[in-house]
């Protein structure tokens, strides 16, 4: 397989994420334009494109202060290229990325299952210690 890693998504890669949100069951109800938006104001943005056909297989974006925090979301490869290494090359090209690397903790959040799968990449559950997730929830869909 053919691949690019990119930092911009145009129109049509745009079209191709709102297909991946929508077959994820955390981001199906995500709407086209809060989409675009969400690109626009995240901090970075990193996916994998087919260099052939320019379609997006995978995504994820990156809030950040550049130096002391910086937190993944997102993170999906499309359902009909998984187990084929882009989920691994997608978090490889967060973690070593130029402007990522001297940030003090880079954190991700993630299902039970998933954890491993991060921990290959240096996360640690542990690290966290008794610090728990609190969340408002503005729009219940």
């Amino acid at each position: 397989m053919n691949i690019e890693i990119v930092e911009k998504l145009n129109d049509s890669q745009i079209k191709n994420l709102y297909e991946l949100f929508s077959n994820e069951r955390w981001t199906k109800h995500r709407k086209p334009n809060d989409i675009r938006k969400m690109i626009e104001k995240s901090d970075m943005i990193i996916g994998i494109v087919e260099k052939d056909t320019g379609k997006l297989l995978a995504f994820s974006r990156i809030l950040t202060d550049f130096i002391y925090r910086a937190m993944i979301y997102d993170v999906m490869v499309n359902q009909s290229y998984r187990k084929k290494g882009l989920g691994r090359t997608l978090m490889k090209s967060i973690v070593n990325h130029p402007l990522l690397m001297s940030i003090e903790y880079i954190e991700i959040q993630c299902e039970p299952e998933m954890i491993s799968f991060y921990e290959q990449f240096g996360f640690d559950k542990d690290i966290v210690g008794s610090m728990h997730t609190l969340r408002i929830v503005h729009n219940k869909e």
